[in-house]
């Protein structure tokens, strides 16, 4: 783990349109938070582009050579089950398969962006870590065409807050 849990993260994510800004939610899904923060400090996601945009849907980010099929090459665990309250503009990675045990398995790096606010079912099959809470008009704007430029994570202090 690269996060610390006396942190509060956040990230800027800068597109071809404008900036977005998101909350992430660590103490909730600190796997999720924490593989997000590894993949950006990487710069995984600079330059990609906006992969998918299913209009009164979602938008898919996170597809390093814009192949639906590849990630970042694992699969990672899903944090299903919290008591987030997804909405417009709710970050989450894409699942994959269930196991056996029923493990839901996400993409290592594929992002949904939620264009309408996601039924709370959702929350057992979605691991979602993070919500846009500026530049949701932008949300609607986004094309394929676009390209997620960069992203940047920010961090506070959460016993200041």
């Amino acid at each position: 783990m690269v996060i610390d849990p006396a942190q509060r993260y956040g990230a800027v994510i800068r597109t071809t349109k404008g900036d977005l800004t998101v909350e992430l939610y660590a103490d909730k899904a600190p796997v999720a938070v924490n593989n997000f923060v590894v993949l950006v400090n990487l710069g995984f996601y600079d330059q990609t582009p906006i992969t998918l945009v299913r209009p009164d849907d979602s938008i898919i980010i996170g597809v390093p050579d814009n192949n639906p099929l590849n990630d970042a090459g694992y699969k990672l665990a899903a944090e299903v089950g919290t008591d987030i309250e997804a909405g417009i503009g709710a970050l989450t990675y894409i699942p994959y398969e269930r196991l056996a045990d029923g493990t839901i398995m996400s993409s290592s790096s594929q992002l949904l962006i939620a264009l309408i606010d996601p039924p709370a079912e959702a929350n057992n099959t979605f691991s979602f870590f993070g919500q846009v809470t500026d530049g949701l008009e932008l949300l609607n704007e986004l094309t394929t065409e676009d390209v997620i430029e960069s992203i940047t994570i920010t961090t506070s202090d959460a016993a200041a807050e």
